[in-house]
């Protein structure tokens, strides 16, 4: 007899099922292949360039200030006691001047001045400026100064004293008929005195006169240093004429000797040089 056959369970799946499949499975891949375009789309292998920060721009450093230009106006080196003396000079009225420029070891430039502040007490009013090598000194002219009327003024810059540069005479008071200056040492200035209690006029210098009466001084010649400083009087026909020679000890004149004598008007003129030129108008070293 023959036996039935045995039934066995097929495993193979239907057209229809397996292409579903199939089309289900694309559509994933589809999907996640489109997702993973995007996510490296978003992360590209790339690195981000990243944005040049620029250099901080620096502000020039602040320039050191500058040092102060050099004042151009001279050291001043005053001589009195008058409290108004560093005002004046800078900033007084100047009534007289006068420059000097030597040859040789008196080749330094001289420039002199009388400045006057009129507000000021008697015995503090004219001054007298010298500025030598970028150096200005000062002191007070001293006497009867008169402002309005005759006012002091640098009548002779000569070298007076034998050293080197030059002194200065300076008229400070007149007379009826004879003027009176005083003598400075210029570096710095310093009013020169005389050592002789004796001398009518202190330490003023007469010059000038009439006729009847003459007086001069100037340099004595052929000594370097010594002054000659004479006074003449009328006496009848002729003069009586006393010379007084003095010789500088820094800015004193001490007296070494005198001479009286007589003269006619004309011998005084022609043959003693104190009478026939301004005070120490001559000098020579």
């Amino acid at each position: 007899m023959r036996s039935a056959p045995i039934p066995t369970r097929s495993t193979t799946c239907s057209r229809g099922a397996s292409y579903d499949g199939v089309m289900k499975l694309r559509g994933v891949l589809i999907l996640m292949s489109a997702a993973v375009l995007v996510l490296t789309g978003c992360d590209s292998d790339d690195e981000p360039q990243a944005t040049p920060t620029p250099a901080p721009i620096e502000s020039p450093s602040a320039s050191p200030s500058p040092s102060p230009t050099p004042s151009q106006s001279p050291e001043t080196v005053t001589g009195s006691d008058c409290g108004n003396e560093a005002v004046a000079v800078a900033n007084g009225e100047t009534i007289s001047a006068s420059s000097w420029s030597g040859t040789g070891a008196d080749a330094a430039e001289v420039e002199t001045a009388v400045v006057v502040d009129p507000e000021a007490p008697p015995g503090c009013q004219a001054f007298l400026v010298a500025t030598i090598g970028g150096v200005r000194s000062s002191n007070v002219i001293a006497g009867d100064i008169q402002l309005d009327f005759n006012p002091p003024q640098i009548r002779t810059l000569a070298n007076v004293d034998g050293a080197e540069g030059p002194e200065a005479f300076v008229t400070v008071q007149a007379g009826a008929s004879t003027e009176f200056g005083a003598l400075f040492l210029l570096d710095p200035v310093r009013p020169v005195v005389f050592d002789d209690p004796e001398r009518g006029t202190g330490d003023l210098v007469a010059f000038g006169g009439s006729v009847t009466h003459l007086d001069g001084a100037t340099c004595a010649p052929g000594e370097s240093g010594t002054v000659v400083i004479s006074s003449a009087g009328s006496q009848g026909k002729s003069y009586r004429l006393e010379r007084g020679f003095y010789r500088f000890q820094g800015a004193r004149l001490i007296k070494v000797r005198s001479e009286i004598l007589r003269a006619s008007f004309h011998e005084l003129v022609d043959d003693y040089p104190e009478f026939s030129t301004d005070p120490f108008f001559d000098c020579f070293p």
